[in-house]
Order: C-alpha cells, then structure tokens, then sequence
C-alpha cells in the first residue's frame, strides 16, 4: 500500500511538475484567483504582459496591476463569474507594457477535488494585432462599400446567371427603388431586351469560363416597367466565395445616344442646307450667264445700229465663260 501511494504520489509529482512547465511556457497569460480575487498562480507570460515580476503579483489583486478603471472591470467579470458558476469568453482591453492591448479571455469557476468553487482560473490571448487587422479590414470594406455605394455607376456582381450583388445606382437604372428587389432575386436575363439577350448571355459565359478577361460591349436593357434603357456593360472575371463569377459596372447610355442621334439629325441638316445652297449657287450662276450673253446681244445690237453699245464688258475679254447647262 505505502509503495502504491509513493508511486501514485510521484505520478501526480509528474504531472504537476508537466503542468507548471506547460503553463510557463504557454504564450498566453495563464492565472487563477481566490475567492477574494487574490492572485495565486501568475505564469511569465503574464508577468510579461504586465511588467511586473510574479512574486509582486501573487496574493494581490487587480488594482496592483492594472488601472483603476480596468481593474474594477476586470474585477467584476470575476464578481460574475463566481455569481453565475459558469465560464465566459470574452475581450477584454487592457494596459501593457507594449501599450494598449486586446485579449481574447477564458474565465471560469476554479474547484477542488470535492467540485467546491475555491476561485477562478482564466486563459488570456494577445489578439491586439489580429483586432487591428480585423480593424483595417473593415475601415477598408466601409470606405469601399461608401465609394460603391455613392458611385454614379451601377455596380454589379453575377454569378450563376442572377445578380448576387447590384448598388443603388444599378437598381436605379433598371427602374428599382433598391438593391434588395434584384439582388438574388432577379436573372440577368430578365433585364435584357429580346434581341440582345442572347449575346449577353454569351458574352457572360465566355466571361465565367474565362475565355475572355474583360467584358466591354452595350445592349438595350429592360427596365422594371417593360420600357428599354440603352446601356454600356464593362466585366471582368473573378472568384466570388470561391466560384467563378464576373464583376463590373453599367452605365445609363441614354444621354449619349441622344447626343449621338442630335449629331446625325444636325449633320443631315447640313448636307439638306448644302444641297440648297449648292442648287442656289447654280441658279444664280445661270442667271449671271443669262444676263451676260442679253448684254452681249444688246451691244451688238446697238453696233448693228451705228449706236454706242450701252453695257461695258471689255473686263469680259479674254475670260472664258460656261456655257449655260
């Protein structure tokens, strides 16, 4: 028996000993509290994040380490657990020495052998440099979707022949009062005149199975109410939640064909004046020719007379003069 307890007892030695090497070794802050909120377990990682040896840290409390204001938060997420006799994870930001810090906190009720509640052990991870990146992230998706948004350009994302994303400015174009109408509801079809569906469809196809990379061709599109809208599409291929897709963005072509359609009315308006003015041109020339040659007639007329011809055309001399058509 007193052999078997010693063996028991050396195991035991063994795993504690293991215990107290994993803890120390571990990178994030490993800890446990009295009832009274009293440190009796602080591992390096711990002390490193604080600055402050272990031995000045076990038996006291958080106002030791922390500020004021954090450590009564601190303290009453404890105060809640013993209260709740339940574990939590939560973040909790905190002072370093690196400076401000955010970690990731495990923290439940701590038992002896006989399952009564003696404190609370809790496991805290460093994630100040994920939180930043998770920051960035979404300072970065706010400014893009703010910019697509806002953007005068309608915005689309296809997939699976419906539109999986479209801004407000799309919606709009197509005679929508908002995105959610179209988005996973509408097929690319259904916004496309009968005479051009076919090649859109087409053109989104080889998009999708990258035969092309970039889209850029126009078609008469089909609003809502059953009017058309002649629009100019450029599209490029992309990955959307791992499947091939095809994004890009629509413009109202309506002013520029009107533009173009005012530009050929004005230049047949030219050609119409130029072929006036042309057929003027010729009737007074005829009637310059008709004058001349009476002039002539009546100065021969007058020689013929013994007269003085009336009309001087010496500056005619020499000049040679069509003949009348």
């Amino acid at each position: 028996i007193a052999q078997a307890t010693q063996t028991a007892q050396s195991e035991r030695l063994r795993a504690l000993n293991l215990l107290e090497v994993i803890i120390d070794s571990s990178e994030d802050a490993i800890y446990a509290k009295d009832l009274q909120g009293r440190y009796i377990m602080f591992n390096r990682a711990a002390s490193r994040f604080v600055g402050k040896p272990i031995e000045d840290v076990l038996g006291q409390n958080d106002t030791v380490i922390f500020p004021a204001e954090q450590a009564e938060r601190v303290m009453s997420s404890s105060r809640r657990i013993l209260a709740e006799n339940r574990a939590i994870t939560e973040e909790e930001y905190l002072d370093t020495t690196a400076g401000a810090g955010v970690f990731l906190s495990t923290k439940g009720p701590l038992r002896d052998e006989h399952g009564k509640v003696t404190g609370i052990f809790g496991i805290s991870r460093d994630i100040t440099e994920r939180k930043k990146a998770e920051m960035a992230l979404q300072e970065s998706e706010s400014r893009f979707r703010a910019l697509v948004e806002q953007s005068l350009a309608g915005i689309y994302i296809i997939q699976d022949g419906c539109f999986r994303y479209v801004n407000p400015c799309f919606a709009a174009i197509f005679g929508y009062s908002e995105p959610a109408a179209i988005i996973d509801k509408v097929f690319v079809a259904e916004l496309v005149s009968d005479e051009d569906r076919e090649r859109v469809m087409e053109n989104i196809r080889r998009c999708v199975a990258r035969e092309v990379s970039d889209l850029r061709y126009a078609f008469k599109g089909l609003r809502r109410d059953g009017s058309m809208v002649p629009v100019e599409v450029h599209g490029r291929a992309f990955d959307y939640r791992n499947q091939p897709a095809v994004i890009g963005f629509v413009l109202d072509a309506s002013e520029q064909v009107a533009a173009e359609q005012a530009l050929q009315r004005q230049a047949q308006e030219l050609v119409r004046r130029n072929q006036e003015l042309e057929s003027f041109n010729r009737a007074m020339v005829g009637r310059e020719l008709d004058m001349v040659a009476l002039k002539r007639q009546v100065n021969e007329l007058s020689r013929q007379l013994g007269l003085v011809p009336p009309y001087h055309l010496e500056f005619l001399e020499g000049e040679s003069w069509p003949e009348k058509d």
